[in-house]
């Protein structure tokens, strides 16, 4: 029987990035300088030395963040942080220290919140280490489990999600890169982004052919009453409408074509671009 392929086996197939970003990280936890930051940061917080234990201690691991979504709301909504945050306001309205200075006084306030220090404290080790920005949850993770992982792309994709779905035009995929794409990652980031669109972004038009010649038919279709030179009034034909079309666009068009000109175009911008479930 064939072995069935595991989880980091299914990763290397999506993204040939991700046996790089591990190797990367592995090289990272061996560094001394490295590791006594994180026991610092391990005891601060009140994790174990090594950390938890990923396999085995998932309950205690969530129990830990427990404890520290309870500490930094109870000390948020704490009356002493709520007069901190208020004398800063009043003093930036005042005028006694402008918009910059009040900023990093409240990025300070916050950052004694247990939540934020832990983020802060993770966000300052990528930038001291010289890692992308989406190393962000693989460092939290190893203060926390000692398991090294590794982001399996160097991008994320995002989409937008309208409160109105069927109204709001603005659905969107968008990405964002860490490091320089090889062609490996933008082959992986092609095959993300076509996941991600599902269901998400209306298909991509096929291409219109002949556009601009089928246009000027359609007008000149629904205005065939002209004037002559002399003042009489008279209906161009289906050949003229041909003649003009082919003088100004080099394309010609059928006289079958010229006569279902109109209809097909109202049919072809009723398809596109009405949309039915707006109310």
């Amino acid at each position: 029987m064939k072995k069935r392929p595991t989880s980091k086996n299914n990763i290397d197939r999506i993204a040939p990035s991700y046996e790089k970003n591990l190797a990367q990280m592995k090289l990272l936890v061996s560094d001394p300088d490295f590791q006594r930051i994180v026991a610092d940061v391990r005891k601060f917080f009140g994790l174990p030395l090594g950390g938890f234990d990923a396999d085995k201690e998932q309950e205690k691991i969530q129990e830990w963040w427990g404890k520290i979504y309870e500490r930094s709301n109870e000390m948020q909504n704490s009356q002493h942080f709520r007069d901190l945050l208020g004398d800063i306001r009043e003093k930036e309205t005042s005028g006694k220290i402008d918009v910059a200075m009040a900023q990093k006084y409240r990025d300070l306030l916050f950052d004694k919140l247990p939540e934020i220090r832990l983020t802060n404290v993770v966000r300052r080790i990528i930038a001291e280490n010289k890692l992308p920005l989406n190393y962000e949850d693989a460092i939290r993770t190893y203060i926390i489990s000692n398991d090294p992982i590794a982001p399996p792309f160097p991008f994320s994709i995002t989409s937008s999600a309208p409160e109105n779905p069927g109204f709001d035009p603005r659905k969107s995929v968008s990405f964002e890169a860490y490091a320089e794409l090889t062609d490996d990652d933008f082959k992986s980031l092609r095959k993300q982004m076509n996941i991600w669109s599902a269901g998400r972004l209306p298909k991509s038009p096929q291409p219109l052919k002949d556009i601009d010649a089928r246009l000027m038919a359609e007008r000149l279709v629904r205005n065939r009453k002209r004037t002559a030179s002399t003042g009489e009034s008279y209906t161009m034909t289906a050949q003229e409408i041909i003649e003009t079309v082919e003088n100004e666009f080099g394309v010609r068009l059928t006289t079958e074509q010229v006569n279902s000109v109109a209809r097909e175009m109202e049919n072809l911008r009723k398809k596109r671009f009405k949309n039915k479930s707006v109310k």
